[in-house]
């Protein structure tokens, strides 16, 4: 997607909150192992063509995926 697992969580949620992940730096690796342990934290939706794949917000975004499908 091109962006870090860092951009891929919501902020707002409860469970983020609780475990002060604005507080403390954590490594990539820590972030991606807290997205696969606590689901409720990967913001949505993903939109995803072939290899491609783009956060999808706002939702106008997805017409990028769908632009790159279309091209030769």
């Amino acid at each position: 997607m091109g962006i870090p697992a860092g951009g891929l969580h919501w902020t707002n949620e409860k469970i983020y909150r609780r475990l002060k992940l604005g507080e403390r730096k954590s490594s990539e690796s820590e972030i991606s192992d807290l997205l696969t342990q606590c689901p409720d934290l990967v913001q949505r939706p993903i939109a995803e063509k072939g290899k491609k794949a783009i956060l999808a917000r706002p939702v106008e975004r997805i017409q990028e995926i769908v632009r790159q499908a279309q091209l030769p």
